[in-house]
């Protein structure tokens, strides 16, 4: 997923789908942030960068673009609201969801 860019997104109520160079999906389903320097930013500014890392631990999965935003996935039962945490889905390669 790294170095992938994001071509187009939607939004729905709870969720967000980012397109990732046009051909792979993103979908976050947990409760998350997207923030830079600390300022929540929409997901439509996301299109056009580039993940630069993904990291994780027990409790969230941060995705850090090349502006510095980071969308923050929270992995606690609490932030649950299905079907999955998220979904990443690419060509090629196994579909990964994140219960």
């Amino acid at each position: 997923m790294e170095n992938l860019e994001v071509t187009s997104f939607r939004e729905e109520e709870f969720e967000v789908h980012l397109r990732l160079e046009g051909v792979g999906w993103l979908s976050i389903y947990n409760r998350h942030r997207i923030a830079r320097h600390g300022q929540d930013v929409a997901p439509a500014q996301l299109a056009g960068k580039r993940v630069r890392r993904v990291t994780d631990d027990a409790k969230s999965i941060s995705i850090e673009f090349d502006d510095d935003t980071v969308i923050t996935i929270d992995l606690d039962t609490s932030a649950y609201r299905g079907p999955e945490a998220l979904v990443l889905e690419l060509p090629g390669a196994p579909i990964v969801v994140v219960n």
